[in-house]
């Protein structure tokens, strides 16, 4: 049986330059692209890391983010994607192309054809002339990086925090962390950034076009505020019908927690700007579940209401977990947890994973001795992108 858990995330920064101790400029907070590198990272990494850096850009001509389609529009019959007129270059292939304005517009990836033809990743029908975007999602390294930079966080509650909020079945979650630059050695041109879980100008988490460019002198530091938005559902119960073989599996499903004081669930910020993991254990977005898949043993399991910090600790017997192997470009990776013949058995009311989601059973399922139960939650996750 399979229960999902889905994660996305959206990145945005702030630039500022101080010069003798003063903010001398300010930019205000800007939302950007996580790329396709990104997006595999977090497969064996979390969303956001102690080791999260900056690097910055001096390119005269950085590759774009963003190519948006002003005038032309496109229609889609099959994997056919048709532009009014010249749009499509032969670099497009492997970028993702986004249908209309705002955030929920259908993505698809793109393989050049012509300069008004390229196949799309996914078949469908457009008949209505409709603008688009082509996200640069591919482009992975900056082209000119500014070498010799260290960065430090400063040691402040209010600038570096985690917070939550929840509406309607999704909770959204911030993080915060500051970075300061160490004092520029020579004079500097900024026109692009990127974020990393490492110092390597390669397979960046998330880059970004500064316009108009930032000038830096000798002696300026930048400060670079990041926010990382993570939006993860379901936070109320929905119903989860039976996929399983040889039971019923049907029930209610959800996020209870996000674990924080659990070990197993949300990662928070430190005052020092680095990630601060409660409990000791590994984060909720989106690694493993910290071999914590559990089945309940508690009868008439009530679901509690949902709790950011607190994860709810039940009755059970706990599996060995395994994780799925991670393919490029996959977006999911699936938490097994398997129970022998010796383990569970008797009466399942539910299943739960890390504290933090929980599957109740509609109808009691019976384990014996001579059965083996393997439970699978799948954890999926993807970016936001606004057109």
């Amino acid at each position: 049986m399979k229960a999902n858990l889905h994660t996305d995330a959206a990145l945005q920064y702030k630039f500022e330059v101080i010069r003798k101790g003063k903010i001398i400029k300010s930019l205000p907070f800007k939302p950007h692209m996580i790329t396709d590198a990104g997006l595999d990272l977090i497969a064996t990494s979390t969303w956001i890391n102690s080791s999260l850096n900056v690097i910055l850009g001096e390119s005269v001509s950085p590759t774009p983010v963003r190519r948006d389609s002003g005038a032309v529009t496109f229609t889609q019959s099959g994997t056919t994607i048709t532009a009014s007129s010249s749009f499509f270059v032969a670099g497009d292939t492997g970028r993702l192309f986004k249908w209309g304005t705002g955030e929920s517009g259908n993505e698809v990836y793109l393989t050049y054809v012509n300069s008004t033809t390229a196949t799309a990743s996914v078949s469908a029908t457009v008949s209505t002339p409709t603008a688009a975007t082509i996200w640069y999602v591919n482009t992975s390294a900056l082209l000119t990086p500014v070498t010799g930079l260290t960065w430090s966080s400063l040691t402040d509650i209010a600038e570096n925090f985690t917070s939550n909020s929840v509406v309607g079945d999704t909770v959204t979650v911030t993080h915060q962390y500051i970075k300061y630059s160490s004092a520029f050695v020579a004079n500097k041109t900024i026109t692009e950034i990127a974020f990393n879980n490492s110092t390597t100008n390669a397979n960046v988490f998330d880059r970004d076009i500064i316009s108009p460019s930032v000038a830096l002198l000798v002696g300026d530091q930048a400060k670079i505020t990041c926010q990382i938005i993570l939006r993860y559902s379901p936070v109320t119960s929905v119903a989860v019908g039976n996929v399983a073989t040889g039971y019923d599996s049907s029930g209610t499903f959800q996020i209870e927690s996000l674990g924080q004081t659990n070990g197993t669930g949300l990662s928070t910020m430190s005052t020092s700007g680095t990630e601060n993991v409660g409990g000791g254990g590994s984060p909720l977005e989106p690694k493993n579940f910290n071999n914590s898949i559990i089945t309940v043993a508690q009868s008439a399991i009530t679901l509690q209401a949902f709790n950011a910090t607190t994860a709810n600790n039940r009755t059970v017997v706990q599996s060995t977990v395994t994780q799925s192997s991670y393919g490029t470009g996959n977006r999911y990776r699936d938490n097994i947890g398997t129970f022998s013949i010796s383990l569970a058995n008797g009466n399942i009311f539910g299943v739960s994973a890390g504290g933090c989601v929980t599957l109740k059973f509609t109808s009691t399922l019976v384990k014996t001795s001579s059965q083996v139960l393997t439970f699978t939650f799948r954890k999926s996750w993807a970016r936001v992108l606004t057109n």
